[in-house]
């Protein structure tokens, strides 16, 4: 006599995508787990036609799932993505034959759900990832415009084209790159710890390439040693500081530009050029020229070696003995570390 177990198991799996300015890998299942049991109305355990046999079997349509692959989102930050690879093999039913006993359907069911509420954690983790990374995003938009108009200044500033201008940075404009490296240190802090979940699973990340970033507290430091986010950089150690005693700072060692420098002689020929600058664009008394005001573009006439006009951003508030608009190019030298810290393409 034939015994049905009737009744259908559905179970649909969708992942989260992961969207924004982040790069990364979210598991996707290729053939949903509800298809193993699709058209199965029932599982027959027959005895091959003959009610009084001795040697009942288990016959079952199986189809073999897939396993999971990985899928990649792109994003405006350019974010590298989390790539993973399960070390385990997918769920095998074949192993249910004719041989197999109540132990072993037994087994093959106990690690069926394994596998399901595994994958269930991995979608928990991934939405969390998904709205941290969101919540990132949304610190960046305020600053959004401001971050690309900053990138496009330096673009520029690095082509040493004699037909484009140097455009300085105005304040919003270095707070919205500063801005813009603290949304990619949490982006990356969200992976970071995503990927150890993971590992916590049984998934190991495919090895890349060494990838070596700043926490935001770390970035933050640096750029508050350069008074980054004032109306005018630290462009002296000291007050009433010259050449004459290395600008006011200490050792290389100890001096806050070291971050933003290959070499202390670069740092310093930076700061030759910028006093030759000051001296061009300041009157006697301390004040802009003319020829400088109202965020217009002019040629310098002294300094040798740059043939392009500048066009300064005029600092506000002003304050007495700073002369915030000669720091221009070291602005668009900063703004280029900062894009660098965070892998940020500026060839175009």
């Amino acid at each position: 006599m034939a015994v049905f177990l009737t009744g259908k198991a559905q179970l649909g799996v969708a992942l989260a995508s992961l969207g924004g300015a982040n790069a990364a890998a979210i598991t996707v299942f290729k053939e949903p787990i509800k298809d193993l049991f699709l058209h199965q109305d029932s599982l027959d355990l027959v005895n091959g036609g003959n009610v009084e046999g001795s040697n009942p079997s288990l016959s079952l349509n199986t189809r073999v799932r897939r396993g999971i692959e990985e899928a990649k989102v792109s994003s405006s930050l350019e974010a590298p993505a989390l790539k993973l690879q399960s070390p385990t093999s997918a769920v095998d039913l074949e192993g249910l034959n004719r041989d197999s006993g109540d132990s072993g359907l037994s087994s093959q069911i106990a690690s069926f759900q394994g596998e399901v509420a595994k994958e269930l954690q991995v979608l928990k983790i991934e939405e969390e990832k998904k709205v941290k990374v969101d919540e990132a995003l949304r610190d960046f938009r305020e600053k959004e415009r401001d971050f690309y108009v900053a990138v496009q200044k330096v673009r520029d500033f690095l082509k040493d084209d004699v037909h484009t201008p140097v455009k300085g940075l105005s304040l919003a404009e270095r707070e919205a790159l500063a801005r813009g490296y603290k949304v990619f240190a949490a982006i990356k802090t969200v992976e970071k710890n995503t990927s150890a979940k993971l590992s916590e699973l049984g998934y190991e990340p495919i090895p890349t390439a060494s990838d070596t970033w700043k926490t935001d507290l770390e970035a933050r430091n640096l750029l508050l040693g350069i008074n980054w986010r004032s109306s005018a950089i630290r462009f002296l150690g000291s007050s009433g500081s010259s050449k004459s005693n290395n600008w006011g700072f200490k050792s290389w060692n100890e001096n806050p530009w070291r971050h933003f420098f290959s070499s202390e002689e670069d740092w310093r020929k930076t700061w030759e050029n910028r006093d030759a600058i000051r001296n061009e664009l300041f009157t006697f008394y301390g004040d802009l020229k003319d020829e400088w005001q109202g965020n217009k573009c002019y040629r310098l006439q002294t300094v040798s070696g740059e043939k392009r006009e500048l066009c300064v951003a005029e600092m506000t508030p002003k304050l007495k003995n700073v002369y915030g608009e000669a720091n221009l190019k070291i602005e668009l030298l900063v703004g280029k570390q900062i894009l660098d810290w965070m892998n940020y393409p500026l060839k175009t």
